[in-house]
């Protein structure tokens, strides 16, 4: 913004009565905020507020006059007003590289390690970068990565499910060649169904480079209109982690349990090894390799155990803009040739932030799951596959105690060659 201000100071010039004379200095609008830095960085606060005012009644540039402030409560140790006025000009100008760069540092400073590690990654991802800023932001990583102990993430979300038992929508299927009716409970329903998800962790350090983690896992789907469906999944987990500023390597024992209608659905034991590497500043690849032993409450046939492996490629393509993409493959050997299969899966995302403090989550998945052997009922070898795509908003400058409002809609097209609701003409 071009302009002039007067900045009204007491000079040490005198009346005839001996008192003070105010006198005005006529400046550019760019050279009050210079001097505004000025004042900040020589700890002048009092005085940068005092122009800060000047400057707002002169209806100066509003995004500059935030950041200052911005910048003001950072030096008072005002961390939270400091993160809250640069999350307000990133909400409708998420490419501001200084502020962004400000944010990460405020929230480091009030310990929020998660969001201030994003915060940073994201400025890595800005091309020709100082190299003292990098290694500045690499050193502030690092640093994170090595005080952070505790790890806690809730989500709670609703959504309409318009097959929630992933049955057919006919009243008969046929078995051994013959039709059968279908009771209620046995065909296709919809609901409404409210999912929360809690994962809590902490690490104990075992020196440089090694540590052992602790983890829990909780999720549980209730449905609104009737509790058959609901779904309880609980899984804990113990491993020693070894790490440097770039990679690391973690060995994991765990151990499963599930409920489905409000019984017993299976228990489960096993491992996983987890590996990842930042290649570059803007990319990051991992891998997890894991087995479990599957013990089913009523369906013996499925008792066995599963091997999977996954690897996923995370990308920077910006500071406002990130891609993901994964594959991976499942094999589940069970006691029942017929329900043997192995699973192959893969799906991408794309994130970027936007205007008005939305961010935008587009996703793609597909997965082909073969049976290996001939379905008793059916008398075929059962082939299924899925796609799926979705959409999600998140309102990232709005939070309620630590939770950020998102608006998703998600879509998934299930297929077999068994089709189960066929019934043959008379």
């Amino acid at each position: 913004m071009s302009g002039v201000i007067a900045l009204s100071q007491m000079q040490s010039v005198y009346a005839q009565d001996s008192t003070p004379v105010e006198q005005s200095i006529k400046l550019t609008i760019e050279q009050v905020f210079t001097t505004v830095n000025q004042l900040i960085l020589s700890n002048q606060l009092q005085a940068a507020k005092g122009i800060l005012v000047q400057l707002e009644h002169a209806k100066a540039d509003p995004i500059q006059i935030r950041f200052l402030r911005g910048m003001i409560a950072g030096a008072e140790g005002d961390w939270k007003t400091a993160a809250a006025n640069y999350r307000t000009i990133l909400a409708n100008n998420p490419e501001l590289l200084r502020v962004r760069l400000e944010l990460a540092r405020a929230l480091y400073e009030l310990k929020d390690g998660d969001n201030a590690k994003r915060q940073f990654e994201m400025v890595l991802a800005s091309k020709n970068l100082p190299p003292s800023v990098v290694e500045n932001i690499r050193l502030f990583l690092s640093t994170i990565y090595t005080q952070k102990h505790w790890s806690l993430s809730m989500t709670l979300n609703a959504a309409p499910d318009t097959n929630i038992n992933a049955a057919t929508g006919s009243d008969r299927v046929i078995l051994f060649g013959l039709p059968f009716e279908l009771s209620d409970d046995a065909k296709k329903s919809s609901g409404v169904g409210l999912t929360g998800d809690v994962r809590a962790g902490y690490r104990f350090d075992l020196g440089k480079g090694k540590a052992l983690d602790v983890g829990a896992n909780i999720r549980h789907t209730e449905y609104l209109n009737s509790g058959t469906f609901d779904q309880t999944f609980l899984q804990g987990q113990i491993g020693p982690r070894f790490y440097t500023n770039k990679s690391e390597i973690r060995l994991v024992a765990t151990v499963g349990y599930s409920r489905f209608g409000g019984s017993t659905y299976y228990n489960s034991y096993g491992g996983q090894i987890s590996a990842q590497r930042q290649i570059t500043d803007r990319f990051k690849l991992s891998a997890v390799l894991s087995g479990e032993q599957m013990d089913y409450k009523f369906i013996d046939g499925k008792d066995g155990h599963v091997l999977s492996i996954v690897g996923q490629g995370d990308y920077s393509l910006s500071r406002i803009s990130a891609t993901r993409a994964y594959m991976g493959v499942s094999k589940e050997f069970t006691f029942d040739d017929s329900l043997e299969n192995t699973s192959f899966r893969a799906g991408a995302s794309y994130v970027r932030e936007l205007s008005l403090g939305l961010t935008v989550n587009l996703n793609a998945n597909a997965a082909l799951r073969p049976y290996k052997g001939i379905s008793f009922l059916y008398g075929v070898k059962r082939r299924d596959h899925s796609y799926g795509a979705g959409i999600g908003f998140t309102k990232r400058d709005f939070t309620i105690l630590g939770f950020a409002p998102v608006i998703s809609y998600d879509y998934l097209s299930s297929r077999s060659n068994i089709d189960f609701g066929a019934v043959p003409d008379n």
